[in-house]
């Protein structure tokens, strides 16, 4: 099960659109936890169509996944759309901790609404579906069914605002990602690198384990994909996009993206089955998840034939940056296991700054950028 988060109106195919991207090998683990399982191989060999969520509650259904039913109604925005195990299934998750379950998805329990400044932002489930985990904004954790609590960020100051999960294969951790790039493992979820402590063009959306066991991707709102140990498929961070993307699904042998508008962009061998990005929705697309019912065989693509860059000293992760399939002049971040405001602050609103008691900020302050400083005299979010 792989889930996570009109870009064009005609998709076209991604593999041949201009790519930028940035491809880390070699990055310090820095969790300090073990595997409790040697890495698996991937576990689901097919992709049989996709779902995609709004706002609204509403679910679009493309290829071989069934529309099983959706959650139009008065409650609060719905955040998260993830497939079951089998892939008969969905859970859809609302702001509020609403959790809904369609098909084969079995109810474990929803958690009690948030205080002010918090909500709820996205699901992940364990591998059999027997229990799952509520992430929120902030970096709470509250486990469900059989699904066990290895941690959270509760009471750490972040960077920027949680907005994905992903559980790990054997279901004893997880990982959680924030707008800054800066990843956080837990149990036996592996720390290959992270974005944190440098300065991003557009905040982070979305990340998805690689289906091998190994690595992760990240991608940005402008789809700029990060590969931490996993191959660089392609991305869209240097074509223009009607709308920002939104969430990302991996699966064998690739990636896909979604904006939104409901515009899809395939990478690698995941098959494109449509998209929205002709007819967008009435509200925002906030998730999408595969299926692999009704899928169609996958074989992987070789190895990626790029440069990668050798094992850094100790002290330092060197990084190669690939754009295009070419690889440049290697330079250094700081690896991160959390991140704290300072230099990669992004907020996407003035009101998200507030929250976070960031006020007149003035240029060159952590958090300002011109969008925020409305009158353009210098000051961003005055009180």
């Amino acid at each position: 099960m792989f889930s996570r988060r009109r870009v064009v109106a005609l998709v076209l195919t991604a593999v041949a659109a201009a790519t930028v991207g940035y491809r880390f090998d070699g990055a310090q683990a820095a969790t300090p936890h073990a595997s409790r399982a040697s890495a698996q191989s991937v576990a689901t060999r097919t992709v049989g169509g996709y779902w995609m969520l709004g706002t609204d509650g509403r679910v679009y259904a493309f290829g071989g996944a069934a529309k099983l039913g959706e959650s139009v109604g008065a409650v609060p925005g719905r955040v998260d759309l993830v497939a079951t195990p089998s892939g008969a299934g969905y859970w859809v998750l609302a702001e509020n901790g609403s959790i809904f379950v369609f098909g084969d998805a079995r109810y474990h329990g929803a958690p009690s609404p948030l205080g002010a400044g918090d909500r709820f932002v996205s699901l992940a489930a364990t591998p059999d579906g027997g229990g799952y985990w509520v992430f929120s904004a902030m970096g709470r954790v509250v486990p469900f069914g059989s699904a066990l609590l290895f941690g959270d960020l509760n009471g750490v100051p972040l960077n920027g605002r949680i907005l994905d999960s992903a559980a790990t294969p054997t279901g004893q951790g997880y990982w959680m990602v924030g707008s800054d790039g800066g990843i956080f493992s837990f149990g036996d979820a592996r720390f290959f690198g992270s974005m944190g402590g440098t300065r991003l063009n557009k905040p982070v959306m979305s990340m998805v384990p690689d289906p091998d066991g190994t690595g992760y991707w990240l991608v940005a709102s402008d789809g700029g994909i990060f590969a931490f140990q996993a191959p660089f498929y392609g991305s869209m961070g240097r074509t223009p996009l009607n709308k920002p993307v939104e969430a990302m699904v991996g699966g064998p042998g690739g990636y896909l993206m979604v904006g939104e508008d409901g515009g899809i962009f395939s990478f690698g061998t995941v098959p494109f089955f449509g998209s929205l990005g002709a007819t967008p929705p009435p509200t925002p697309i906030v998730a999408v998840a595969v299926t692999s019912v009704g899928g169609v065989a996958l074989t992987p693509p070789p190895a990626p034939t790029t440069t990668t860059t050798t094992s850094p000293p100790p002290t330092t992760t060197t990084t190669a940056l690939v754009v295009d399939g070419t690889t440049s002049t290697t330079f250094k971040i700081k690896p991160t296991t959390t991140t704290t405001r300072g230099e990669g602050v992004w907020y996407a609103t003035c009101q998200e700054a507030w929250r976070a008691g960031a006020k007149n900020l003035e240029k060159g302050d952590p958090g300002y950028r011109d969008a925020l400083d409305g009158d353009g005299d210098g000051v961003a979010c005055e009180a």
